[in-house]
């Protein structure tokens, strides 16, 4: 069932009914022609919230990036990982993670381990 506004009222009408009307008054075809996402229709994001037109662009950017060739989104995925994993984010045995391990180790090893007088009831050390 659907609902429609015809000459002022609201008619309920079958599925093949909508079909038959979309076809007799022409919608059909103009809503073929505007099939696009509601992020895009200018017309709408104009008087749009300002929360609205935040989440709009949001999407445009997603959709637009799902527009990309696959080749592209895979080169960008590759080089985004890769640049992680030069800062250490996403594998903690990296360069700069070994390095960062290697410091702290050096610097452990100067001082003495702390000892059980100097920790309190649950473990944590007093300094």
């Amino acid at each position: 069932m659907s609902s429609i506004l015809e000459r002022g009222r609201f008619n309920l009408i079958s599925r093949d009914g909508y079909d038959e009307y979309l076809r007799r008054t022409g919608r059909r075809e103009k809503m073929a022609e505007e099939k696009k996402p509601w992020f895009l229709d200018e017309e709408y994001l104009r008087t749009a919230s300002d929360k609205m037109k935040i989440l709009a662009k949001i999407a445009r950017s997603q959709w637009e990036r799902q527009q990309l060739p696959q080749e592209v989104r895979a080169r960008e995925v590759r080089e985004a990982i890769e640049e992680w994993r030069r800062e250490g984010i996403l594998d903690p045995y990296t360069l700069k993670a070994l390095e960062e391990q290697e410091k702290a180790r050096s610097s452990s090893s100067d001082e003495a381990p702390p000892s059980d007088e100097d920790k309190n009831a649950n473990g944590t050390i007093i300094l």
